[in-house]
């Protein structure tokens, strides 16, 4: 019996330290104080911490990817008559995995959006943008990887390029 009432006790015990809160103030003399318990009258800037627990980073995209796909998205041109090269193109970008937007080219004023980017009157797919600075007309894998590289993309499975061609100028 004594170790029911142990095992309750100490449930509730964790379940009182779960919710307790953390106290941060600074005194008149100017000293940061962190207590369990509120604090004294007179007390300057104070806040309640509530603890969070661990957190974890579960998101399947790295810090690196995330990155570069913030300061670089990738759009990816395509259309409908593209079957094979767009297919490879797709397939390169997903085992770098690196997330990017398709534009399939199927009315005017995505030919009008495209014109506007490259330049070029005749629309060549699959053709890359990466940023606001980098574009690529047609599937070049070599050409693909610099500007990825470039952009802050992780290399073929996630791995984050490095720059081991010592002395390579760019």
């Amino acid at each position: 019996m004594k170790t029911v009432w142990a095992v309750i006790f100490f449930v509730a015990a964790g379940a009182a330290f779960a919710q307790a809160k953390t106290w941060r103030w600074q005194s008149a003399d100017g000293i940061i104080h962190y207590s369990d318990m509120p604090p004294p009258p007179g007390a300057r800037n104070i806040q309640e911490i509530s603890p969070s627990g661990n957190v974890i980073d579960n998101d399947a995209m790295s810090y690196t990817a995330r990155k570069a796909a913030a300061d670089h998205p990738v759009t990816l041109f395509t259309a409908p008559s593209c079957v094979e090269e767009c297919k490879f193109a797709r397939e390169y970008l997903g085992s770098r995995g690196i997330p990017y937007t398709e534009l399939l080219m199927t009315k005017e004023e995505d030919h009008a959006g495209y014109r506007k980017v490259f330049g070029s009157e005749d629309a060549m797919v699959p053709s890359i943008t990466v940023g606001n600075t980098q574009k690529a007309r047609g599937f070049e894998r070599g050409q693909w990887k610099k500007m990825l590289d470039l952009a802050g993309y992780p290399g073929v499975g996630g791995r984050t390029p490095t720059s081991s061609a010592a002395g390579a100028k760019p």
